[in-house]
């Protein structure tokens, strides 16, 4: 049986099926195996995969369309690996992507699940690096607003994942790496690589663009599970506030802006009092979403800047230069619009 599990769901992802398994066949790290779930492919998926000849890859096909999560669960199931690396069938890793993480999860015996930085690409998007947080303490405190991991770069230590008893939640369908993740964290360690193995393609196809609504239902309900256990009870209308940081979405008012510093200075006493998280990562998870809140509502203008320059929110976050730029560059356009 092979060291590695590469396990990648494919529906309907012909159009970039062969590239996405060259990239894994070209790994230098070469104990590995390539196992395939077609979830009732109509487009002509299941015939490239018959035309597979390498003695590495191995596919199921499901005999209906039953979704990610339970494809997921199902190629868990058939994977006898020490590790399972995740991987979309509509992406690319790099050719040292399992040399780098077969060597960090031996480095460290103690980690069931660990990802990677990615870059995104794509004919519509612009290249952009995103970089994860390394260590546990850091990682649970960003869990409180979104997934703190890349989910098609993650490795997974199979014993753990067994003896956890984890599965891939299907209610979840647009979330369940996140939903996995927090419910991961309460068994074993979590850590990411700081180093960039993917290529994660952004196209008009995918899932989080069609799908954007019940994405963000979900990442609601999973962070109101989470707020919920340190004893909070926010409304509905403050919690929807708190997940905008993470869904990339705006303000609509300084009154809205104002209701998010309280909450958020209310979430940074209670959580640390909890030890949910290290004071210092709670600090700077809050104080980073806090900046891109801001960040995102400068047609609010120059109150929005001086608001957030003056917040003790601000405090444990430096944001990169670019970033802080594009803020003021905007906040600049947006008044510039409105007198025209």
């Amino acid at each position: 049986m092979p060291r590695v599990t590469f396990l990648m769901p494919v529906y309907n992802g012909g159009v970039f099926l062969e590239e996405a398994v060259a990239s894994m066949l070209a790994q230098t790290y070469q104990d590995f195996e390539i196992l395939i779930i077609d979830d009732g492919s109509t487009d002509g998926s299941s015939e490239r995969l018959a035309a597979m000849t390498d003695p590495r890859i191995r596919h199921e096909r499901n005999a209906t369309n039953i979704g990610l999560a339970a494809s997921l669960n199902r190629g868990m199931s058939l994977c006898e690996s020490t590790f399972v690396a995740r991987m979309d069938c509509d992406d690319r890793c790099d050719p040292r992507r399992l040399e780098w993480q077969v060597a960090y999860m031996t480095q460290h015996p103690d980690c069931g699940m660990s990802g990677t930085w990615l870059r995104t690409f794509g004919a519509w998007h612009e290249r952009t690096l995103i970089r994860y947080a390394e260590t546990m303490p850091d990682i649970r405190a960003n869990m409180l607003f979104g997934s703190p991991v890349a989910h098609p770069t993650l490795i997974f230590r199979k014993a753990m994942w067994d003896a956890a008893g984890l599965y891939y939640d299907s209610s979840f369908s647009r979330t369940e790496d996140f939903d996995l993740c927090v419910r991961a964290a309460e068994r074993f360690e979590i850590r990411n690589l700081q180093r960039c193995t993917y290529a994660y393609r952004r196209h008009a196809d995918c899932a989080t663009r069609a799908h954007v609504e019940q994405m963000q239902e979900q990442v609601l309900a999973i962070v109101r599970r989470q707020v919920t256990a340190l004893g909070l009870t926010p409304s509905d209308d403050v919690l929807e506030l708190h997940c905008r940081a993470n869904l990339g979405r705006r303000l609509a008012s300084l009154d809205e802006l104002a209701d998010v510093e309280a909450w958020f200075r209310q979430l940074a006493t209670t959580a640390g009092e909890t030890a949910h998280a290290a004071p210092e990562s709670l600090a700077r998870a809050i104080s980073q979403a806090w900046f891109v809140l801001c960040s995102n509502s400068a047609p609010l203008g120059r109150e929005c800047l001086r608001r957030y320059q003056t917040s003790p929110l601000a405090r444990a976050y430096r944001p990169p230069p670019l970033g802080y730029a594009r803020f003021i560059a905007s906040m600049v356009w947006h008044a510039l619009k409105g007198t025209a």
